[in-house]
């Protein structure tokens, strides 16, 4: 969010919400006025299920990244869109891209921005709270060097997939087999409907199984499920049937044999 428009409508649903505050800003001089006013619109959310955090790399300053490490606990989740675009990583390897085209028309100033010669996320990751749960949205265009640098710099990682968000942006998706094998700890998410038709994680796994045959169904409904809870801080009550929890049921039809396909409801 970035209003507090939803807060009534949460407040009152039976539905469990984890509300993101997220920050867009781009200058350096309004860093403490952005992190004031996320500040502000959080006072109107559930307190244990909300949190303030970066739009994205591209939309933050370096500056709004260290005032968000200074002001948040440990206990705020972080979740910022990750290399949604190959023009991210254009823009932190070689300072090139169409990003330049759009700070220009914003009229924003990139003469002290300097390409780092590597992909986004290893330029910026070091800027995020030390001991935060980081969720990394998107991840379309993340490499296997980029994962070796995650795993390197030893954070709490989780990388969450929109697969068909990313095909009405980008037309691709992420390296969903290469991600599976070097890092355990993905879900799944939908965006939202500005770039999806549908807000249902089973077509977002329909997608998954439909592009990348080769993986275990046991496996992505862990991503679907589980994995989306621990992501959130909501395992103690959802994600798995256990004794104590409250988990949402769904019964999927059209299964053969535990294989995923288009036809599954």
């Amino acid at each position: 969010v970035n209003s507090t428009v939803s807060a009534t409508v949460k407040t009152n649903s039976s539905m469990q919400y984890h509300t993101f505050v997220e920050i867009i800003g781009i200058n350096d001089d309004d860093a403490l006025d952005k992190i004031d006013q996320a500040k502000e619109t959080e006072f109107y959310f559930d307190h244990q299920h909300s949190s303030i955090t970066p739009h994205a790399p591209y939309s933050c300053s370096k500056s709004i990244f260290k005032q968000l490490k200074k002001s948040v606990t440990d206990t705020n989740i972080i979740s910022i869109h990750n290399q949604e675009s190959e023009e991210e990583n254009k823009l932190y390897r070689y300072k090139s891209g169409d990003f330049l085209d759009f700070y220009a028309k914003l009229g924003v100033d990139l003469s002290n921005f300097k390409a780092q010669a590597r992909n986004s996320i290893q330029s910026y990751l070091s800027y995020l709270p030390l001991n935060n749960r980081i969720i990394l949205v998107h991840n379309t265009f993340t490499s296997l060097k980029d994962l070796d640098f995650i795993h390197r710099m030893g954070r709490n990682v989780i990388m969450c997939l929109c697969p068909k968000a990313n095909l009405y942006i980008e037309g691709t998706l992420p390296k969903v087999n290469i991600l599976a094998e070097h890092l355990g700890e993905i879900t799944v998410g939908t965006d939202s409907l500005a770039s999806n038709d549908t807000l249902s994680v089973l077509e977002e796994l329909k997608v998954i199984h439909e592009h990348f045959k080769e993986l275990d169904f046991l496996t992505t409904i862990q991503w679907a499920t589980i994995n989306g809870a621990k992501a959130l801080g909501l395992e103690a009550t959802l994600g798995s049937l256990e004794v104590g929890k409250k988990p949402g049921l769904v019964l999927l039809k059209g299964m053969n044999m535990l294989k995923m396909n288009n036809k599954v409801e």
